[in-house]
C-alpha cells in the first residue's frame, strides 16, 4: 500500500510540475486538468502502477474489467 500511494503521489506532483510549467496546455486532453478530464490521467496513472506491477482495475460506467 505505501508503494501505492508513493507513485501516486509521485504522479501527482508531476501533473502539478508540467501544470506549473504551462506543459499541459500544448495537449488538448490535459488543457483543463483537473475538471474536465478525469479519464486522461486515470488511464495515464493506470499504466504507471501497471509498470511498477500494481494489478488495477479499469471501470467504465457500468462496465469493470480487470487489467
Amino acid at each position: 500500500m505505501k508503494e501505492l500511494k508513493r507513485l501516486a503521489n509521485q504522479f501527482r506532483e508531476a501533473v502539478d510540475v508540467a501544470k506549473g510549467e504551462s506543459e499541459l496546455f500544448k495537449d488538448n486532453i490535459f488543457r483543463n486538468i483537473p475538471p474536465g478530464c478525469c479519464g486522461e490521467p486515470c488511464d495515464v496513472l493506470g499504466q504507471l502502477l501497471l509498470e511498477n506491477d500494481i494489478e488495477i482495475y479499469y471501470q467504465a460506467c457500468w462496465k469493470m474489467m480487470n487489467m
